[in-house]
């Protein structure tokens, strides 16, 4: 991968950049993911926007936020075939909500209504608990009895333990 990268193969970068993040075939090493990341970026590389925007959301806060939102946004223009949409919806949804204002939460929760009417099961899921959040449980419940119903075990689990020992386990 070094090599490719340094010939100037930008995906080899982001799998550079990868490995070094993860410590994969390699020593865990932020600093040189980095500079892979930001190396392709200078090529307009999606993959490269959403790892580098994934390296600014750990840093934790919203100043990190601050700094993702933009280039999921670009990687989102970007990526005309939406290879990496949900990835990068995920990453925006993040940051907004680590943002916190009324206004970056009614966004993120935009965005997982639509991946949600699009039948993506993992946004719906995480749109739901944002639902639990701002004390609407019963739109909460709705969701995930409609995904658990779809087959999305994670919101079939959950509905289980919700009703499991409850006075209301003979409802389901």
């Amino acid at each position: 991968l070094q090599r490719a990268a340094d010939m100037g193969l930008v995906a080899a970068c982001v799998l550079l950049g990868k490995c070094y993040e993860k410590g994969i075939g390699t020593a865990k090493n932020l600093q040189e993911a980095v500079k892979c990341y930001d190396k392709a970026l200078k090529y307009d590389y999606p993959p490269a926007m959403i790892a580098r925007a994934g390296l600014y959301l750990d840093e934790g806060g919203s100043q990190g936020a601050e700094k993702a939102i933009p280039l999921l946004q670009k990687a989102l223009k970007e990526d005309e075939a939406d290879t990496w949409g949900w990835d990068a919806r995920k990453l925006l949804v993040d940051a907004y909500l680590t943002k916190g204002t009324e206004e970056d939460r009614d966004i993120a929760r935009y965005i997982l209504t639509q991946e949600a009417k699009e039948g993506n099961s993992p946004a719906a899921h995480m749109l739901a608990h944002l639902c639990l959040e701002d004390g609407e449980g019963e739109h909460y419940r709705e969701i995930l009895r409609h995904i658990a119903a779809e087959g999305y075990q994670r919101a079939r689990e959950e509905l289980d333990k919700a009703y499991n020992g409850s006075s209301w386990s003979e409802c389901l």
